[in-house]
C-alpha cells in the first residue's frame, strides 16, 4: 500500500500457490491506483481517476488461462469495464499458441486522457530536446525479416462505444492474427461519430523489407469533433466532413524496390469545410494563396510584385475579395505503380479561387533523388477575373472560374 500525504496511491493485493510436483500455479491479483495522486495532481483535477484490475491467472503444465478485468471509474456515458480473458500454450518452444479476447460495452476515457495532457499546475513550457537524425550505414540494406515465436496465436478486440472528449467510436471490432512472420489484421471496423470506416493489414515480415498489403476506407468523418477534441485553439475554425480511401501493396521500403514493387491508390477529400483563408496553417496553401493575391501586382510590374510574394504589400481590395472567402474543399488523389506517383488531381477550392496540381513524382533508387513535375493552374471567380481582364466574348456566360 503506497501512500502520499496521508491517502493511497497505490494498492496491490493477492495470493499464489505453487504446485512443485505438478508445476502448476495460481496467482490472484488485485490492483488498485489512483492517477491524480500517484501523478502528483491535486484531486480537483480529475473526478475520475481510478485504475482497479483484478485478475485469475492459473498454469497447468505451461497451459496458461486468464480471467480478468480493467475496471475505470464508470462516468455518464460508460461503465468502463473492460474484460480480459484468454489461454496461452507453452509447450512448443518457439510456436506459442493462444487467444486473447477484451471486451467492453463501453468505455470512456477522457478524464485519464486530460490528467496525461493537460499540464502540471505552475508548469511552464519547455522547449523540446533535440534530437539528432540518423541515417543507415546502407539506405538500399531493407530490414531484416523478423519472425515471431508465435503461431496461430490471436487477439480479438470488440468494444461497444469507446468516448474520448467529443470522439465516439462505436462498434469497434478487430481481429489480429499473429502466425511466425505474418500479421493480419482482418477484420477491423467501427463508425467514428456515426461514419463507417474499415481497414485490413495483411504483413509478410518472414522477407527483407517485407511485403505489406493495406487498404482502409473512411467515409465523411465529421470534423468538428475532431479539431474540438483534439485541436481545442482551433474550435469553431473547420467544419465538414473527411473522407479517404487507400490500397498500398509493395515488398521493400527503399527506393530500388519502390521503383519495383510499389502500386497504390490514395483518395482523400474534404468537404464543405468553411475554413477562415486567416485560419490556414499549410504553408503550402498560404504560399499559394500569396501568390494569388499578388496577381493584380504581377500584371502592373512583375519585379514589384515577385518581392511581393516574400513580404510586400498588395491591393488591399483585391486580398479582402480573396480573404472573405472561406475554404470550401481540399481534395487529393494519387495512383503509384511503374516506379512513379502520379498526382492525378490536387485541388483547394473556395468561392473566389480553384487551384489544380496535376504532375508525377519518378521514384529513384535513392528516393531523395527523386523527380517532381507538378503544374500549378490558378482559376479565380469570375468577378475577381473580371477586374484583371480575364474575362472576354469568349468565356462562357456560365463558367464559374476563369
Amino acid at each position: 500500500d503506497l501512500t502520499r500525504q496521508g491517502r493511497s496511491v497505490l494498492k496491490v493485493s493477492g495470493n499464489a500457490t505453487f504446485d512443485s510436483a505438478t508445476q502448476d500455479a495460481d496467482l490472484r491479483v488485485n490492483v488498485q491506483t489512483a492517477l491524480t495522486r500517484l501523478l502528483g495532481k491535486p484531486d480537483s483535477d480529475a473526478t475520475n481517476d481510478a485504475i482497479n484490475l483484478s485478475a485469475h491467472v492459473t498454469n497447468k503444465q505451461n497451459k496458461i488461462t486468464l480471467a480478468g478485468q480493467l475496471a475505470l471509474s464508470p462516468t455518464a456515458r460508460a461503465t468502463n469495464d473492460l474484460d480480459i480473458d484468454g489461454n496461452v500454450d507453452l509447450t512448443l518452444a518457439g510456436a506459442i499458441t493462444g487467444n486473447f479476447k477484451l471486451t467492453a460495452a463501453a468505455l470512456d476515457v477522457t478524464s485519464y486522457y486530460d490528467l496525461f495532457t493537460a499540464a502540471k499546475p505552475g508548469a511552464t513550457n519547455v522547449a523540446p530536446a533535440k534530437t539528432t537524425a540518423t541515417t543507415s550505414a546502407n539506405p538500399d540494406e531493407e530490414p531484416a525479416a523478423v519472425k515471431l515465436p508465435l503461431k496461430n496465436f490471436v487477439i480479438d478486440l470488440n468494444i461497444g462505444h469507446l468516448f474520448l472528449r467529443e470522439v465516439d467510436i462505436a462498434n469497434w471490432q478487430t481481429t489480429v492474427l499473429l502466425d511466425g512472420g505474418h500479421v493480419l489484421v482482418k477484420p477491423c471496423q467501427l463508425t467514428l461519430n456515426d461514419a463507417p470506416g474499415k481497414a485490413t493489414v495483411d504483413l509478410d515480415l518472414s522477407v527483407p523489407g517485407y511485403k505489406y498489403d493495406v487498404a482502409f476506407n473512411a467515409n465523411a468523418i465529421p470534423l468538428t469533433p475532431l479539431v474540438d477534441s483534439f485541436a481545442p485553439d482551433r474550435k469553431g475554425q473547420i467544419a465538414g466532413t473527411t473522407s479517404a480511401n487507400a490500397q498500398i501493396k509493395g515488398a521493400g521500403i527503399t527506393g530500388t524496390n519502390l521503383q519495383k514493387n510499389l502500386a497504390a491508390q490514395f483518395d482523400f477529400a474534404t468537404t464543405n469545410m468553411n475554413l477562415s483563408v486567416a485560419n490556414v496553417r499549410s504553408p503550402v496553401i498560404n504560399g499559394i494563396i500569396n501568390v494569388i493575391i499578388g496577381i493584380p501586382d504581377l500584371i502592373k510590374n512583375p519585379a514589384a510584385a515577385i518581392g511581393g510574394w516574400f513580404g510586400g504589400s498588395h491591393n488591399s481590395g483585391w486580398a479582402d475579395q480573396l480573404t472573405a472567402a472561406p475554404i470550401d474543399t481540399i481534395a487529393l488523389n494519387t495512383v503509384a505503380g511503374g516506379g512513379q506517383v502520379q498526382l492525378t488531381q490536387a485541388e483547394v477550392r473556395s468561392s473566389a479561387f480553384q487551384v489544380i496540381a496535376t504532375g508525377n513524382i519518378i521514384l529513384q533508387p535513392v528516393l531523395t533523388n527523386s523527380t517532381m513535375l507538378i503544374p500549378v493552374q490558378i482559376l479565380l471567380s469570375r468577378s475577381l477575373g473580371d477586374q484583371i481582364g480575364l474575362v472576354n466574348s469568349d468565356t462562357p456566360t456560365n463558367a464559374q472560374y476563369v
